[in-house]
């Protein structure tokens, strides 16, 4: 009894081992098989954590090539701000010489305009004294011939007195033509000191007026004084004395105005189209052809500007009955 009592006992506690035996290898396995989940997701882990370092360092390298970046723009904002203050320093030292030298401009054309209208007025009071002079000397040549006729008339006339009233009547045609020409050459004279005065002077650049319109006032006048001057000429023989040289200077302020982009449209003794932009006025002719029509007076002229006309011509057509 007490033997097969052991043997039950061994039978069991084998029992008993080889259950636990199995169940211990089992929990083994299961424990591998964990370990080895576990060490896959370290090493997953451990990769993502090195491509996050390796993010991280492209990252950081990223963040200094931007710092590097803003560091240099900010020096070149700072250099171009310190370009910006020099310029705004450079600006205001020419606004304050430009100002300058406007006002000397404005005092230079302001003695010009003196000065021309010293030498308008000196050819005014010449030009009356040579035309009171003229008409002196044709009152005279007529009190000449009327006396002459009178005399002729009652019968007492001699030879020697026809002689006498022909020799004053050549005297008196003489003298007038004379002062004729003494009256032209006078004339040329001031107007070639009026040109020297234009030609010493640039072209005045145009002004921007308050209403925002360029302001081409000054460069008119002297085109209008330079067209006073060729209407002068026209009517002159080119003999007479600084004829030629006042010509030229005309010629030379025209060619100034056409550098600086004005024209002074040259009108005189060209035939008039009918709807041209001008204040036309009319007068007859009895040497030209009926329906012929020929500019024969200029007193203002057509000006352009850029091929833009900024004043309207005012002309005298002649033409037949």
């Amino acid at each position: 009894m007490k033997q097969h009592f052991i043997c039950a006992i061994l039978l069991s506690v084998l029992t008993i081992n080889t259950a636990m035996a199995v169940d211990t290898h089992k929990e083994i396995t299961s424990l591998k098989t964990e370990i080895a989940s576990l060490k896959a997701k370290q090493e997953r882990l451990n990769a993502d954590v090195e491509t996050l370092i390796e993010k991280n360092s492209q990252s950081e390298a990223r963040v200094f090539k931007i710092e590097s970046t803003n560091k240099r723009l900010t020096q070149k904002v700072d250099s171009l701000q310190n370009v910006c203050d020099k310029l705004a320093d450079s600006q205001k030292a020419d606004k304050t010489e430009l100002t300058t030298r406007i006002s000397k401009t404005n005092e230079e054309i302001g003695k010009t305009n003196k000065k021309v209208q010293a030498t308008e007025n000196v050819l005014s009071s010449r030009s009356l004294w040579g035309f009171l002079g003229i008409i002196a000397l044709i009152i005279a040549l007529i009190a000449t011939v009327w006396a002459f006729l009178k005399k002729f008339k009652s019968g007492s006339s001699s030879i020697d007195d026809v002689r006498k009233a022909q020799s004053s009547l050549e005297a008196a045609q003489e003298n007038m033509r004379k002062a004729q020409e003494k009256m032209q050459e006078e004339a040329i004279q001031l107007d070639n000191k009026l040109i020297e005065i234009l030609s010493n002077q640039p072209v005045a650049t145009p002004t921007t007026a308050p209403d925002g319109e360029l302001d081409h006032s000054l460069t008119l006048k002297v085109a209008d004084e330079i067209v006073k001057i060729e209407m002068n000429l026209s009517r002159m023989d080119e003999s007479v004395k600084g004829y030629k040289q006042l010509s030229r200077g005309v010629q030379r302020i025209k060619d100034n105005f056409r550098a600086n982009d004005y024209e002074i449209v040259d009108m005189l003794g060209k035939p008039y189209q009918a709807g041209m932009k001008a204040a036309v006025t009319f007068v007859t002719d009895e040497n030209l052809e009926p329906g012929q029509q020929i500019i024969s007076r200029i007193i203002k002229p057509q000006v352009n500007y850029k091929q833009i006309m900024i004043q309207a011509a005012q002309i005298e057509v002649s033409q037949a009955e």
